[in-house]
């Protein structure tokens, strides 16, 4: 068992290797209480529990990076797809973009602008077309 973990090999492991406070003090063969100890003592800043899921489902960093336009046709496409995100997008699901239009042409440009920007596969796209009757019920249809 260490009595003690050194500065550097604390910081490598929870900052640069993002490993967890359990994850350490099993490689450590010490408590957690000791890890978190040597963290307080060292002033490392430990992590939310939100940064702590984040950095365990997303082990090989930020999967939400984009590419930042780089001609005025770029930058075109770029606006009008944040604009009809903002405009008609559905926040509430952290897990998907939805987008309520019935245009098809801006439905096209919105998937080109997801995929340009955002390096979205085009056949990882889950489309689903609601139609509304007169009772106001949707019937969902699927297209992939």
């Amino acid at each position: 068992m260490n009595k003690s973990l050194s500065f550097k090999n604390l910081k490598k492991l929870y900052n640069e290797k993002h490993k967890s406070v359990p994850e350490i003090a099993r490689l450590s063969e010490c408590s957690e209480n000791k890890v978190n100890y040597w963290l307080a003592k060292y002033q490392i800043k430990k992590r939310t529990i939100s940064e702590a899921i984040y950095v365990k489902h997303n082990p090989k960093g930020d999967p939400f990076k984009f590419i930042v336009p780089k001609s005025a046709e770029d930058a075109e496409l770029f606006g009008l797809g944040l604009g009809l995100y903002w405009g008609e997008g559905t926040k509430a699901n952290k897990d998907s973009i939805r987008l309520g239009n019935t245009d098809p042409n801006l439905i096209k440009k919105f998937i080109e602008f997801l995929i340009r920007f955002f390096s979205i596969k085009k056949n990882k796209l889950n489309i689903i077309i609601r139609k509304m009757l007169k009772t106001h019920l949707p019937i969902p249809f699927r297209k992939v």
